[in-house]
């Protein structure tokens, strides 16, 4: 009862970008997108997004573990992460799920409902550099700081049944900032998922 999750940041110039497709592991298994989300400035904007891989795709790809992203536009910087869950449910791995974007702090997405067991994952990207918080008792696991001028960063809140909202604070306040949560859904008469 495994997914795979897939997040990208990304800063863009003016023209803008998307991230269509990705693809895992030598036998190309396309994965889906979750949810992506954009701000856009005068001369540059960010984008975050995020795809999911089910257990049988994931069983069914060679060993190699590459991804393959396809971009419709080329990103001025670029940050990828990626997890493997255990215990998710196979027929509806992903439940809500909600974007939010600002250039003042908080940045925040509406309330995601969930069931004790799931777990609500947030990612966001920043068009200056600095420091990303996560608020509302969401762990950070990863700042992408080696991003030339943005920043991105990846957390995770385990659920108990109550309803959640992704939130950041940037240490620039005013910079450009794209949210993205969602909630894996934990696989029935199973423990709750983990990473």
């Amino acid at each position: 009862n495994r997914a795979l999750i897939f997040v990208v940041h990304a800063e863009y110039n003016v023209s803008g970008v998307s991230l269509n497709s990705v693809t895992y592991g030598g036998g190309g298994r396309t994965m889906t997108k979750i949810i992506d989300r954009y701000l856009a400035g005068s001369t540059n904007g960010v984008y975050t997004a995020a795809f999911v891989l089910n257990d049988a795709n994931i069983a069914a790809a060679d060993s190699s573990g590459s991804f393959d992203p396809n971009w419709t536009g080329a990103p001025l910087a670029v940050a990828y992460s990626s997890v493997f869950l255990a215990n998710v449910d196979q027929t509806l791995p992903v439940g809500a799920s909600a974007g939010g974007s600002s250039t003042t702090n908080p940045t925040t997405t509406a309330a995601l409902s969930t069931s004790n067991g799931d777990m609500v994952i947030d990612a966001a990207t920043c068009s200056t550099t600095g420091t990303f918080t996560l608020n509302n008792s969401f762990t950070e696991v990863f700042e992408h700081d080696s991003m030339s001028s943005s920043d991105g960063v990846d957390g995770y809140k385990a659920a108990i049944g109550l309803s959640e909202t992704p939130s950041v604070t940037h240490s620039s306040g005013s910079g450009r900032k794209a949210l993205i949560g969602f909630v894996v859904k934990f696989a029935p008469n199973v423990a709750p998922a983990t990473p």
